[in-house]
C-alpha cells in the first residue's frame, strides 16, 4: 500500500449545480475566481501527498507533495498547480502509515510503497 494522508471529503456547495447558493454567498462556493469544490476535489491525491493538518499548503509544502508523485507525468501536472488554490481538508483519524510528526511519525514515508502485515 501506498503512505498517504486520508483526508475528510471536500464539502463545498458545487459551483455549477448550487448556483443559488452560490450567488447569494459567493465566498461559500469561489475564492479568487475559484470554485473551491471542484478545486478540492482536483487536488485530493496532491494534497493526500502533503503534510499539513488542512488548509492551504505554502508553495513549498505543496512542492514537496508534488515530488512524492510516483508517475513523472502527475508530479508534472502538478508542479504547474503549486500556485493555485488546492482547499486540503483534515486528515481523518484513521491513517494508513504514520506520517505526523505530531504523533511521533516520519513524513517522509508519504508516497512510499510500504507492505501492511495482515491481522490476525
Amino acid at each position: 500500500a501506498r503512505c498517504e494522508v486520508y483526508r475528510t471529503g471536500c464539502s463545498y456547495p458545487v459551483c455549477d449545480i448550487d448556483v443559488v447558493i452560490c450567488s447569494i454567498y459567493i465566498p461559500a462556493c469561489y475564492e479568487r475566481g475559484v470554485c473551491k469544490q471542484t478545486a478540492c476535489l482536483s487536488h485530493r491525491d496532491d494534497c493526500a501527498l502533503a503534510v499539513i493538518d488542512s488548509g492551504e499548503p505554502s508553495t513549498g509544502e505543496k512542492e514537496a507533495a508534488c515530488r512524492r508523485h510516483n508517475d513523472p507525468d502527475k508530479r508534472a501536472a502538478c508542479l504547474m498547480t503549486v500556485d493555485g488554490l488546492w482547499y486540503c481538508q483534515a486528515p481523518t483519524f484513521v491513517q494508513p502509515c504514520s506520517w505526523d510528526v505530531e504523533h511521533g511519525g516520519d513524513p517522509s514515508l508519504l508516497g512510499e510503497s510500504l507492505y501492511q502485515l495482515p491481522l490476525l
